[in-house]
């Protein structure tokens, strides 16, 4: 009885620092309220994604519409879609270039060590052209280019000058975000497009001289 009396004060320590640090994990909460801040959560969630995809369905309209491809929005469209692969494209193609030197030979080699040389091209196909090279560049292009197109968009908002702009009327989902998103998109698929290409002709030459 002693030794319980003793180690209640360290619990209710215990359980009072959880709670100073971490509300969510306070002991006492009863069920209910775990409950509801569970359906909170879920709740918000739930809310993130369905903006998510409500904002993805909006862009793929616009992108797919004609009219967002006039000639005022033409200009700006031009513009990032060629700041952004330009600025990408070639330190990426030599990148994934030497890379692929390197797994090629590999390939090669190990493939001759075990009389599979005429699946080596193949390998190299599947390997580095079909799967490493798209991953890369799609992750390349979001570093490079898709990630600070979105952070102008967030300073966009930060100052303000979002809410100005459709408050004059402005469709800055046309002018301002599809522009960015579409120049991901090219940036992206030209990366990989080119680096395949690349890559497709030096493993030829590697296998075959």
């Amino acid at each position: 009885g002693q030794a319980r009396l003793r180690a209640h004060p360290q619990d209710r320590r215990l359980a009072d620092l959880i709670a100073r640090f971490d509300p969510h994990m306070n002991p006492t909460t009863s069920p209910p309220g775990a409950f509801a801040e569970l359906a909170r959560t879920a709740g918000a969630w739930f809310v993130g994604w369905w903006r998510t995809v409500h904002l993805s369905a909006l862009l793929t309209v616009l992108a797919l519409s004609p009219s967002s491809y006039h000639k005022e929005h033409r200009r700006a469209l031009a513009r990032h879609v060629y700041l952004g692969t330009a600025q990408s494209l070639l330190w990426f193609t030599v990148l994934s270039t030497l890379i692929s030197l390197v797994v090629i030979r590999i390939v090669l080699v190990t493939a001759l060590s075990y009389g599979l040389s005429q699946y080596a091209l193949d390998m190299v196909v599947r390997v580095l052209v079909l799967e490493l090279i798209p991953l890369a560049a799609a992750l390349f292009a979001a570093l490079r280019c898709t990630i600070p197109l979105a952070a102008e968009i967030a300073a966009l908002r930060a100052r303000g000058d979002w809410k100005q702009a459709a408050a004059l009327g402005s469709d800055l989902l046309r002018s301002e975000v599809l522009p960015r998103v579409v120049a991901g998109l090219f940036c992206s698929l030209m990366l990989a497009a080119v680096s395949c290409v690349v890559t497709l002709v030096v493993a030829y030459l590697s296998t075959y001289g």
